[in-house]
């Protein structure tokens, strides 16, 4: 597996020379859009490689020197008084304070370098899609090789040496394209193949909530069809009945959804329990219960631990035993939910919270690829860089309507041409 990644990896920098090279003498609209692609490509390979990419792309279209501009002297008092403010926290706790270093550069350098990115192809970014589904088609096409080849992880389809639940993370967004425009085609028949043997719990169910969101009726919608909403709300809500009795009176059944219920409710009724209570439990199940405890029993539950500190907190709170799965997820908390009240606490999640509904926009199909990659994260993957973090909030943030003004501004304000974009 190891030698595998290293070759792709060889082959991926090969081609990079290369295109850098060919394209540095076509014209800037050919060259943006090659570069978009290859940006997509090294999201599935570890966050260091997007980094590389996404500097090397700024450096060949002479955008390095846009990095600092455009700043407030308020956004730079904002940001030293958050790093003074976590500094204390985790210095006070006796939490590695190098890791929130680790964490803070990490976050601002993605964060700085995505900006310049995003107002250099701001013209653009509705129309990413298009260039989001030939990567989607490419890494699906690569992971169905991988698993004809029994290059899997745990029987699931993986790309790159990377992890199952990457893969259905990074297609999510192509498989939720083609349903907000429902359009079927050769291209989805093998996204989606791929994304079912990736067999990740979280992507599907994130599917589902998406395609209600899409689906949900407007106030015209409602007042048109009222009859076949009522309905069909009664029907749904006689069924949630019917499951929730069977749950809550614990009845047996030999219904799969209700099964599935009783056991999810088991596991949110297991509060009470000692971390060695969740042992009895699945992997992926173990880590997000204990995870979730740990998050939950942190210090300074309102304003977190610091960035960087899940993983000084699972170990003061879950003293270290032999079971084989201990530590699973430790580092990242399972989830972006979980680590993010974990280390920023319930004033993070709240702005968490505000930033992805003020920014969600129904009408805008990249937006709701956005929102699919971001309510996925939510639930499993609890790394702030990997997989195109970064990018898909920002990629949420400007395909909101309200924000073509604020970014014609930015971009008049401060040097940023859209004649030269990316």
């Amino acid at each position: 597996m190891l030698h595998l990644m290293l070759l792709l990896l060889f082959v991926l920098f090969t081609q990079i020379n290369n295109l850098f090279l060919y394209y540095s003498l076509r014209s800037r609209s050919m060259m943006r859009n090659k570069y978009i692609y290859l940006l997509f490509l090294s999201m599935a390979f570890p966050y260091y490689i997007e980094f590389i990419i996404l500097s090397l792309i700024l450096y060949f279209n002479k955008s390095l020197k846009l990095l600092l501009k455009g700043y407030t002297k308020k956004q730079f008092v904002i940001g030293y008084l958050f790093f003074i403010f976590q500094s204390l926290i985790i210095l006070s706790l006796g939490y590695d304070y190098l890791k929130f270093l680790e964490q803070i550069l990490l976050l601002t350098a993605f964060v700085i370098f995505y900006r310049v990115f995003f107002l250099r192809i701001s013209n653009q970014v509705n129309t990413i899609d298009k260039y989001y589904i030939k990567f989607s088609l490419l890494i699906s096409c690569i992971a169905l090789f991988q698993f004809a080849l029994d290059i899997t992880q745990a029987g699931r389809a993986i790309v790159f040496g990377g992890e199952a639940g990457d893969l259905s993370l990074l297609l999510l967004p192509a498989v939720i394209r083609f349903i907000k425009q429902r359009k079927v085609d050769g291209r989805l028949v093998i996204i989606l193949i791929a994304f079912a043997l990736a067999g990740s719990a979280a992507s599907i169910l994130t599917l589902f909530i998406i395609i209600a969101i899409v689906l949900l009726p407007s106030k015209e919608q409602l007042k048109k069809h009222l009859f076949l909403c009522c309905t069909i709300s009664s029907i749904a809500t006689i069924l949630i009945s019917y499951i929730s009795y069977q749950v809550l009176n614990g009845e047996k059944s030999e219904s799969f959804i209700v099964v599935r219920f009783q056991v999810t409710w088991e596991a949110l009724q297991s509060g009470n329990f000692d971390y060695s209570d969740y042992e009895a439990f699945s992997a992926s199940t173990y880590a997000w219960l204990v995870n979730m405890k740990v998050a939950s029993e942190a210090p300074y539950r309102l304003c977190g631990t610091g960035l960087g500190t899940h993983k000084d907190s699972y170990e003061r709170l879950y003293s270290e035993t032999n079971f084989r799965l201990y530590g699973l997820n430790k580092d990242d908390a399972y989830s972006i939910f979980t680590r993010v009240y974990s280390e920023l606490g319930l004033i993070g999640l709240l702005l968490l919270f505000l930033f992805i509904i003020k920014n969600t926009n129904r009408n805008s199909p990249v937006n709701i690829m956005a929102l699919a990659y971001i309510i996925n994260s939510l639930i499993t993957g609890g790394h702030y860089t990997t997989t195109g973090q970064i990018f898909f909030y920002f990629l949420l943030y400007y395909t909101r309507l309200r924000r073509q003004k604020s970014t014609k501004k930015a971009i008049n304000n401060h040097g940023f041409n859209r004649s030269s974009d990316i």
